[in-house]
């Protein structure tokens, strides 16, 4: 397989934002412990859990891939594999769910004044956003107001597992398609067609939301300081990473 590089949502700006903001860091005063008060101990312990988490969710992806994948056949559908299918697909949008709240924790950091929005969760920010009619970040704002209802769609899937009681198995088609069914007690809620399709979709429009996230506030730590310099990102990609993501994204469009 030859590896072509490949989009990695947040790979590069909040690395940015942590180099931006040691610039203004007086180290002298706690060398070499990194102070969690200050802006840039936040930006660069935040930055270290986002980078984790996506990682993770791509490793969850690389296991719906192998699970659901070209190798599974109709009788083999009560493998340990093939039952992993449900979590690994509730674990997805719990984890999304998670790097959408740190990256909430993360988004007060670009802006010169501090304690306007809030930021213990990306639905609360958002609802801030919705909300303000000071024009704090217009531009943001009319972005989300636009191109979000994806992120309320995972919150419900992930609200569903952890508050409502849903639980959910998978079932295999005849041509191989996986689908999964939610489940609240013996009643079935939701029918999910297509397990690979429907997260592909949910991974294009995450990766969709990262790249206008990253092109705007690179251009707003430009405004704050003219010789900051956005180089994007480099990511040295391992054959198991691409081969995943590259068969999810196929299913929803090309994020390369």
């Amino acid at each position: 397989m030859i590896l072509k590089s490949i989009y990695i949502p947040f790979g590069g700006i909040f690395p940015a934002l942590t180099g931006f903001l040691s610039a203004r860091e007086d180290f002298m005063h706690h060398f070499p412990r990194i102070d969690q008060k200050t802006l840039y101990g936040q930006a660069h312990t935040g930055t270290a859990v986002i980078d984790r988490r996506i990682s993770n969710l791509h490793l969850i992806m690389h296991r719906i891939r192998i699970d659901s994948g070209v190798n599974l056949l109709l009788h083999e559908k009560y493998t340990i594999d093939f039952l992993y299918l449900p979590i690994d697909f509730e674990s997805f949008f719990i984890w999304l769910r998670m790097i959408m709240d740190q990256i909430a924790f993360l988004t007060p950091l670009f802006y010169e004044r501090q304690g306007i929005l809030p930021r213990n969760s990306f639905n609360d920010q958002l609802k801030w956003f919705k909300e303000d009619k000071t024009g704090f970040d217009n531009k943001c704002r009319n972005y989300l107001l636009s191109n979000m209802q994806w992120f309320t769609e995972i919150r419900d899937i992930r609200d569903d597992a952890l508050h409502r009681r849903f639980w959910s198995y998978a079932e295999m088609k005849t041509k191989g398609e996986v689908n999964i069914k939610r489940m609240r007690g013996n009643r079935l809620e939701k029918d999910i067609e297509s397990l690979d399709k429907t997260i592909g979709q949910f991974y294009f429009k995450f990766a969709a939301f990262s790249r206008f996230y990253e092109k705007h506030f690179s251009e707003l730590l430009h405004s704050r300081d003219k010789n900051f310099k956005f180089l994007g990102q480099h990511v040295e990609m391992v054959e198991e990473y691409f081969a995943s993501i590259e068969y999810f994204t196929s299913k929803a469009g090309n994020v390369s």
